[in-house]
């Protein structure tokens, strides 16, 4: 199955509404969803094409640069508030039962579009360990 995209800003506006999806005042409460690898893995690829759309625009380094900055999850940004307050609710039962890869990476997909470091993620789940266990 393929999906034909025409036109960059095609490509950009379906990245904007998987990211306002998540993350708008009001983000989906879907469990499933938030969550998914499917749409995590395609929020990322699609974002990989935003990045070489980018890089023809402005270069390669600047398009990088401009990209890490946007695309990296740290706790000054409201969408780990948002993030850690949709865990806070939506992970309370399987939590505890959760072994720390299982938690690393469904912090993963709840992420997606957005990436973290792997000391971000560590402090994330920290966070959420100390509230939910």
């Amino acid at each position: 199955m393929k999906l034909n995209i025409e036109h960059p800003s095609e490509l950009r506006a379906l990245f904007a509404a998987i990211r306002e999806a998540k993350f708008s005042s009001s983000p989906l409460e879907d469990v499933a969803l938030m969550t998914s690898p499917f749409l995590a893995d395609v929020s990322h690829r699609i974002g990989e094409l935003v990045l070489l759309e980018e890089e023809k625009l402005h270069g390669k380094e600047q398009a990088q640069e401009a990209w890490t900055r946007w695309s990296s999850l740290t706790p000054e940004r409201r969408e780990w508030k948002m993030a850690y307050d949709f865990a806070s609710n939506a992970f309370l039962s399987k939590w505890p039962q959760w072994t720390q890869e299982e938690k690393e990476q469904n912090c993963r997909y709840l992420f997606s579009p957005f990436r973290a470091t792997q000391e971000m993620l560590t402090v994330f789940v920290n966070q959420l360990d100390a509230k939910l266990e």
